[in-house]
């Protein structure tokens, strides 16, 4: 964030995109792996919030954080425990510091992906059609969602339009949450 600073003059907008994914049955799980899940989705999203966040209020000017968390932050599955509640943390997070920085003027919402066709999404759908369909199915619009669909959920989040908005997690999935 200080690169920002000396290259933009100021930080108006933190997008906590940082995230580790770990797909592993729960039973097999081991504590360094888990340590790693929540040092980058939970530890990392955390403080790094606390440092842009203490920069606004330092400067007495106005901001807003974007967390990325999944559909995972309200649902479960198997495999993903791990990266699951990490999820969920980040939700909490994003509650709980949207409370406390509201009167500094520092908005703090999360965007919820679902199931994003990215390179590495397309290579696993490839390995196993027969899961991609199934998964496809649970989709009430019956598609994927673009990388392009999750930034423009982040781009209205940080925009003039959205100033009112504050401690949300916007899910940007399809429907699947609400299937």
């Amino acid at each position: 964030w200080r690169q920002a600073v000396e290259w933009k003059g100021s930080v108006d907008v933190l997008v906590n995109n940082a995230g580790r994914l770990l797909v592993k049955p729960a039973l097999e799980i081991e504590l360094e792996e888990w340590n790693q899940v929540m040092a980058v989705n939970v530890t990392g999203t955390y403080f790094m919030s606390q440092r842009v966040a203490r920069y606004m209020v330092d400067g007495g000017r106005p901001g807003c954080i974007i967390n990325i968390a999944s559909t995972f932050t309200v649902m479960g599955a198997p495999n993903v425990s791990a990266y699951g509640i990490s999820k969920a943390a980040v939700g909490g997070i994003t509650r709980h510091l949207a409370v406390e920085w509201a009167p500094y003027g520092i908005r703090v919402n999360a965007v919820a992906p679902g199931s994003v066709k990215t390179k590495l999404r397309a290579e696993i759908m490839a390995a196993n059609p027969e899961r991609a369909e199934a998964n496809l199915a649970k989709i009430p619009m019956k598609r994927w969602g673009s990388p392009e669909d999750m930034a423009s959920a982040v781009s209205y989040l940080a925009s003039s339009g959205a100033t009112y908005v504050n401690g949300h997690v916007l899910a940007v999935d399809g429907g699947l949450t609400i299937s």
